[in-house]
């Protein structure tokens, strides 16, 4: 029987949207933790399909054991769901409205299916058995209004006649009605573009020697256009008045030509470069997409990119007057690779390509940017930091919404991350430290909204008062509104009206606000959460709870958290340090971030697997959050067994939030959801050492494998001290398994003092997650520490690029230290050196200075202030700027009473 919980309530509402101005790095949560497939559609469309292959997919190799085809609802009002299951694998999708085409292999033979009712039933096409898609030789998704770019094996059509399809032995089409009609037979065809109907449809012909270009409606009739250069590939649309716009895409570059009345107009190609002629041997060495072009959003004109190493990137249009203009002209070269047209006719996303080449390394991202007519080339891109393939494209996107705010969805593409952690390059916010798996069809908006979902000021357990302190930081140059929202704890699922104030910050503001709920909304008692909407841009917030033990406080820090970094039903996600063990008890929050009510599934991991109750369901109400304490209680768990949680929303999506809390000394450690392992990762330091004031800092590791393969675990951990050697361990986890290594530089590796730890794990997207918490031991037993996480991709910084950590408050009470960590993969090589550079609340610098980093190794500043001969600030950035290598950073607040720590991570630093 399924248990529900009803607890305290925390409501947050939705936020009016603004524009945004500042670049920053964008947060962003995948839809699947499983290897993801777009469908041919429109990317207005409400609704998306994902192919959905398991583990070990014929993407990476072996067959998949088994395939789905998933509808997602864009607006996130319908839950995710399953509309075909197969035992083999499916290769293609198309999706119009509710109409569905399914390409597919099951029991060795390829087949099609069509769903006209939304993937509720589905019928097998006959007479198409056996028939093979004819693919595009040049898959790359350049823009225009649907998904895989003009190209693609399945096109939409109308709603008599929803699908059109090539293979190799012609062109089809599939009626509403499940008829499939042969429309030409033709030698190996690709359909190459359609126009806005979905009525017409370019064809190119090629086999053997032949190539040739047709127009082909859905009645059947086929008209031939043109006889393209043999070497060229084609891709092209019709406009309403009869003007066929077709690219030749030849090795020296892509040539876009209008033709009417059967009379070829070349428009415009690569800048200052003529075709080449035709039958002419090709040139290679040249990139095909220095030129590129899309469709106007009426298919009447063209937008185009002219774009080449070293030279200035240009915009042009072409109206349906013959006019080619150039709307702006960047010197700076941004590396355009796709354009999307707006409804409104004078918008435009623009989507520039960044390359991260480093030793060892190969990384690519693509940075955004909204552009109207009149205005000058985009200044800044906001960044949407992924590990993608060459199959990237956009999925949902509707350009007019998405400049008011409303999100957008991404695919990464089709093949497995790196098995490296990759470092970014600076852009004009932080952001992104909350980013769980960094590739997959992903959600994101250009609008930011930050949610810190656990302030207090109120009494609690063994005589505690918990209360919290914010910084909040303005990273751009001018002032900047931001709203923020209170929403207390209420005791039913009730809607509460949130308390509402705007602060206004100046240019490059850290702005303290020492007992947030006192201060900001003059509350003398209160609980539950924040919200922060920027006007536009990005901030960033820091947080610390704490209450006070004598003359020293304890407590936990939390970073303001993107309501798009967020879990869904299908993107379930593990807390691998949520049961430390015996003397712990563990509360849980969740918060609804899809404005309809949350539902999860919660799930206890132990040695043995799967631990109490499994079907616990525990939920928020709409737009709010709610908190379960003692979680191990609720799930029937001893409270001696150590392990991992697993949440699996059931409905909506939230941010999930796990803290464990010591009973011995009522210290709270906060765990954010884990990292997928499948690449490699680093925690930057775990210890057996001796600190300041009577600290004997110690780390457990935890692991948790949620997969139902058996798992190799390799671990690496190496000294602090330069020249040490790597002490490499490895070890199987079993499915399901979790497991908790306390005390894990002695007791696995032999070694005392601090130690840069890697690790990754075999197998499949899923990975082994692991996570760690460093503490000090008091006489009695208890603890006292923090959370020290791996590092995500948006936490590192190679040579030419920064990272700051934001939020450091210290004084007499309490001492700062900023840890630096070498991540070069290399065995040998030079020091990675950084400058390090202090920065007070008003934005001014105290100091900087620079630092050698051994390879390999990492270093602590102590007491930074104090050893730099510093007055504390009221905050402080502390900005790591690498000259050579690859860096890792972060910070520790330490009281110096308790020695309770208080982690800070790094973020992507500012550049403007």
């Amino acid at each position: 029987m399924t248990t529900r919980l009803r607890v305290s309530t925390l409501l947050l509402f939705v936020l009016t949207l603004a524009s945004s101005a500042a670049a920053r790095v964008l947060s962003y949560a995948p839809y699947t933790n499983r290897t993801a497939i777009p469908a041919f559609q429109a990317r207005e469309e409400r609704y998306f399909a994902l192919i959905e292959h398991d583990p070990f997919g014929f993407v990476f190799g072996p067959q998949p054991a088994h395939a789905e085809v998933v509808l997602y609802d864009a607006q996130g009002i319908d839950e995710p769901r399953v509309v075909l299951t197969t035992s083999g694998f499916v290769e293609a999708v198309a999706l119009r409205g509710r109409t569905l085409l399914a390409y597919l292999m099951e029991d060795g033979t390829y087949q099609f299916r069509l769903s006209t009712d939304g993937g509720a039933t589905w019928k097998r096409l006959s007479g198409l058995d056996g028939q093979y898609l004819t693919w595009a030789d040049y898959p790359f998704d350049t823009g225009g209004p649907h998904t895989h770019g003009l190209w693609g094996a399945i096109k939409t059509g109308t709603a008599e006649t929803p699908f059109i399809f090539s293979t190799y032995s012609g062109v089809w089409a599939v009626d509403a009605n499940g008829t499939t009609r042969s429309l030409a037979a033709l030698s190996y065809p690709q359909l190459v573009g359609r126009n806005p109907e979905g009525s017409h449809f370019l064809v190119h012909e090629r086999y053997a020697s032949e190539s040739k270009l047709y127009v082909l409606d859905i009645a059947g009739h086929l008209t031939y256009i043109d006889s393209p250069d043999a070497y060229s590939q084609v891709e092209g649309w019709l406009s309403p008045d009869g003007t066929i716009f077709v690219a030749n895409i030849r090795p020296e570059g892509r040539f876009l030509y209008a033709i009417r009345n059967f009379q070829k107009t070349l428009i415009a190609g690569p800048a200052g470069q003529a075709p080449p002629a035709i039958g002419s041997t090709p040139t290679y060495g040249q990139d095909p997409n220095r030129f590129l072009a899309i469709p106007s959003y009426d298919y009447r004109g063209a937008w185009m990119i002219q774009r080449d190493t070293g030279k200035p990137t240009n915009l042009l249009r072409y109206t349906p007057d013959g006019t080619v203009s150039t709307m702006w002209s960047d010197v700076s070269g941004p590396d355009v690779e796709a354009l999307h047209a707006g409804a409104s006719g004078d918008t435009l996303l623009v989507q520039v390509h960044r390359a991260r080449q480093q030793p060892e390394r190969f990384f690519v991202d693509p940075a955004l940017a909204i552009w109207r007519v009149g205005e000058p080339a985009p200044a800044a891109y906001d960044e949407l930091f992924l590990n993608e393939d060459y199959t990237k494209g956009f999925v949902h996107l509707d350009v007019d919404a998405v400049r008011n705010g409303a999100p957008f969805v991404f695919d990464s593409g089709m093949v497995r991350p790196p098995d490296v952690i990759i470092s970014p390059s600076p852009v004009p916010a932080p952001g992104g430290s909350d980013v769980t798996q960094e590739w997959g069809v992903v959600r994101a908006s250009l609008k930011q909204r930050l949610v810190v979902p656990g302030v207090a000021r109120l009494a609690g357990a063994y005589g505690s008062f918990w209360q919290t302190d914010l910084v909040i930081y303005n990273p751009s140059a001018g002032t900047k509104q931001v709203k923020v929202r209170y929403s207390p704890l209420a005791d039913n699922t009730a809607r509460v009206i949130p308390l509402e104030i705007t602060l206004l910050l100046n240019p490059k503001e850290q702005r303290v606000v020492k007992d947030a709920l006192n201060t900001l909304f003059h509350l003398n008692e209160g609980g539950g959460g924040l919200e922060f909407e920027p006007e536009s841009g990005g901030i960033f917030v820091n947080s610390r709870t704490y209450t006070k033990s004598g003359e020293g406080t304890f407590g936990f820090g939390m970073q303001g958290i993107d309501v798009y970094a967020s879990t869904s039903p299908r993107f379930p996600v593990t807390f691998s340090g949520a049961f430390p063990g015996e003397n712990f008890r563990t509360n849980l929050v969740l918060t609804d971030t899809s404005g309809r009510g949350t539902e999860a599934r919660l799930e206890g991991r132990g040695e043995a697997g799967p631990m109490g109750l499994t079907t616990l369901l525990f939920g928020a109400p709409i737009g709010g959050l709610q908190q379960i304490n003692g979680l191990n209680v609720a799930l029937d768990i001893a409270s001696h067994r150590k392990g991992a949680l697993i949440v699996t929303p059931t409905r909506g999506t939230a941010i999930a939030t796990v803290v464990s809390i010591d009973n011995r000394t009522n210290d709270p450690t906060y765990f954010p959801p884990d990292l997928p392992a499948p690449v490699l990762r680093t925690i930057p330091a775990i210890a057996h050492a001796d600190g300041a004031h009577g600290a004997k800092f110690r780390s457990d590791l935890y692991f948790v494998n949620p997969s139902a393969f058996v798992r190799t675990m390799r671990l690496e951990a190496r000294s602090w001290t330069a020249g040490s050697a790597p002490v490499v361990r490895s070890f199987i986890m079993q499915p399901n398994e979790a497991r908790v290594i306390t005390d894990a530089l002695t007791t696995m590796f032999g070694l005392e003092g601090i130690a840069r730890f890697r690790y990754n794990s075999d197998g499949d997207t899923e990975g082994v997650r692991v996570t760690s918490r460093s503490y000090t031991v008091a006489e009695d037993g208890g603890t006292f520490g923090s959370l020290v996480p791996p590092l995500n991709n948006f936490q590192s910084a190679a040579a030419g690029e920064a990272l700051e950590i934001i939020g450091i408050t210290a004084g007499p009470a309490m001492r700062a230290n900023v840890g630096l960590v070498d991540l070069s993969p290399l065995l040998t090589g030079p020091d990675s050196v950084v400058r390090i550079r202090i920065i007070d609340d008003r934005g001014h610098e105290l100091d900087s200075f620079t630092m050698h980093i051994p390879l390999g190794s990492g270093t602590q500043i102590n007491d930074i202030f104090t050893a730099r001969g510093i007055a504390a600030p009221a905050s402080a950035i502390i900005r790591v700027e690498t000259i050579a290598g690859l860096v890792g950073a972060y910070a520790t607040m330490t009281d110096n009473v308790t020695n309770d720590s208080t982690f800070v991570g790094a973020s992507l630093a500012a550049s403007e």
